[in-house]
């Protein structure tokens, strides 16, 4: 019982290592090539072990405290950052530079409309939805059919306009809730077990790869997820699928082992974070990329962003455990 365990946290931690690698890859400067490999899985995947990790089959549900849970990892986290990161830009740039004492009522308005790091916001209300969908029912058939619902409305409600604000990222939380149902259902199902087998491994890899050839070829898909630009919604859920297939079955059998990547997996939160700074940090001091080609220089920024990330994830730990979602708020009954 405790070996299957200790094996489930692995994989998950490895796949969170890995598409955390491929956020900040992503940000690092990748290439298109990188970027029609990576697009599939790596926004969605996080979306979906939320949901698959969201709710126990078999368990009791307690709706107060998941609703707790989503405070303590990620609403409070994420006010806490957002609140250190305004008033020490805002008291630098617009007190000192330019003697604006009006920094107040700005900082109210962005923290009402959820406006900065649209990953975090869309995940807080996706998370909070689907406590209160599982509070009405957990039975598969009501959770797959609300991944049509919510994507037929989105599709045909003007959610669907790429590139349009919305308080706390709304139409991008739609579609991050659909894979959070869906990981709820795979958790209910058992479905990751067919994955288990050899020859449904490898031909979930073998096609997944031979998509991403496709689509360098023909440029089949076109998405970004942060701009809530979907060209083709029922082409790209089928692609994310094949993705998040391929992902699983990497993590579960070749990089379940490797410690630093479950490291990553583990602090994601804070990884996320801190990781534009240091990007930013790591490109100001390497001017060029030290005369690097891309497809190089994209893999090595990425490689030392995680490791600098070390730093202020382990400091925030230790010195601000609220922020890293240690914080525990309790509850009487």
């Amino acid at each position: 019982m405790e070996t299957g365990y200790v094996q489930r946290v692995t994989w998950i931690d490895a796949m969170r290592g890995v598409c955390m690698f491929m956020v900040i890859l992503y940000h690092s400067g990748a290439p298109v090539e990188y970027d029609k490999f990576l697009i599939p899985f790596f926004l969605s995947g996080f979306f979906f072990l939320s949901g698959y990790l969201f709710y126990t089959p078999g368990s009791r549900w307690d709706w107060k405290h998941k609703l707790i849970r989503v405070v303590e990892t990620l609403l409070i986290p994420y006010l806490l950052y957002w609140t250190l990161t305004y008033f020490v830009k805002a008291f630098y740039y617009d007190v000192y530079l330019h003697d604006n004492w009006d920094i107040l009522l700005p900082y109210f308005c962005e923290l009402l409309s959820g406006s900065k790091l649209w990953f975090i916001s869309a995940l807080i209300v996706g998370e909070i939805v689907l406590t209160g969908i599982l509070s009405v029912s957990q039975n598969v058939w009501f959770l797959g059919g609300l991944i049509v619902v919510v994507s037929l409305v989105w599709w045909f409600t003007p959610l669907s306009v790429p590139g349009v604000f919305w308080p706390w990222y709304l139409p991008s939380a739609c579609i991050g809730l659909c894979f959070m149902l869906l990981g709820a259902i795979v958790r209910q199902k058992g479905w990751l077990d067919y994955l288990e087998r050899r020859w449904v491994a490898v031909s979930v890899v073998v096609f997944y790869l031979l998509l991403y050839v496709m689509d360098l070829a023909f440029n089949i898909i076109r998405i970004s997820f942060a701009s809530n630009y979907f060209e083709n919604l029922l082409l790209f859920y089928v692609y994310a699928l094949c993705g998040l297939s391929f992902l699983y079955v990497v993590c579960k059998n070749c990089l379940g082992k490797s410690r630093f990547l479950c490291y990553i997996g583990r602090n994601t939160l804070l990884m996320y974070f801190f990781c534009n700074q240091v990007i930013l940090l790591i490109a100001r001091v390497t001017e060029n990329g030290w005369g690097m080609s891309a497809y190089v220089w994209s893999v090595v920024a990425a490689c030392l962003a995680c490791l600098l990330l070390v730093v202020p994830v382990e400091v925030t730990k230790r010195w601000l455990p609220w922020m890293a979602g240690k914080g525990r708020i309790s509850l009487k009954e």
